[in-house]
């Protein structure tokens, strides 16, 4: 996963990569609906050589390696990717590797049957789209942010630092590239929610890893006794993020 507010790319993505599911864990979310989904939209990973544009904690790159091939995994935390070599490794996963590097920065020295991109900002300039197209020789699949990405808490904290909370709209601008260069793809939306709970100290970690984006000082005091609300019988702090996304495949 990449960055592109104030902080360090690196750094910012190599704090947060705890908060993020992993491959063992998939069964509890969406994952294996969205793989399915893409298989509908004829997207054959059986046999294929896959590349994985930042593919985070490698949620989905170790399930596609049960499938696929061979799975490149590229992504610029590095802490990341211990998270997805440590879970390569448990589960007996020797199909894939990895690379750390800023995608903009990456040099593929390859085609690969598949170029993959999920609920990364990685591909938020142009020259990025088209890198992912150029390494595939058949589908090009891509899941984004489709305007709506809103954290309950994030809501209530940005207004207090004077802080405009971002509008995700990658997949947005995903499909207007590919308009632009006339190249046609299916889009099918996936809406929903979910929720998360963890010690408000943890929370509050989170939370001020987010806010400090943004480039301006953050009270770590004022962000705990705003948590208060959130509180939960058991002690923790409930977050509950509502989101659009939009699942796009293309071939080429």
């Amino acid at each position: 996963m990449q960055n592109n507010t104030n902080a360090e790319p690196k750094d910012f993505w190599n704090k947060r990569a705890h908060e993020f599911g992993r491959f063992e864990n998939t069964q509890q979310d969406n994952t294996q609906d969205i793989l399915e989904m893409m298989r509908r939209m004829g997207v054959d990973f059986s046999g294929k050589t896959v590349i994985d544009a930042g593919c985070g904690t490698g949620r989905y790159t170790l399930n596609l390696a049960k499938e696929a091939a061979h799975v490149t995994g590229v992504d610029i935390s590095e802490e990341m990717l211990r998270f997805l070599n440590e879970d390569a490794k448990t589960h007996g996963i020797s199909n894939i590797n990895t690379i750390c590097s800023d995608w903009n920065d990456f040099m593929p020295d390859r085609k690969y049957d598949i170029a993959f991109c999920t609920m990364s900002p990685a591909l938020r300039a142009a020259e990025a789209r088209k890198k992912l197209n150029d390494c595939a020789t058949g589908s090009v699949v891509y899941m984004g942010f489709d305007g709506l990405r809103s954290s309950d808490i994030l809501e209530h904290l940005c207004p207090l630092f004077g802080i405009t909370p971002k509008t995700f709209c990658d997949a947005v601008k995903m499909r207007a590239w590919l308009d632009e260069n006339g190249i046609s793809y299916q889009c099918e939306n996936i809406e929903g929610e979910w929720s998360h709970s963890k010690p408000l100290d943890e929370l509050a970690d989170s939370a001020i890893h987010m806010l400090e984006a943004y480039g301006v000082p953050i009270n770590r005091n004022v962000v705990e006794a705003n948590l208060e609300p959130f509180k939960t019988q058991d002690g923790t702090c409930t977050e509950t993020i509502r989101f659009r996304s939009a699942l796009i495949v293309w071939s080429k």
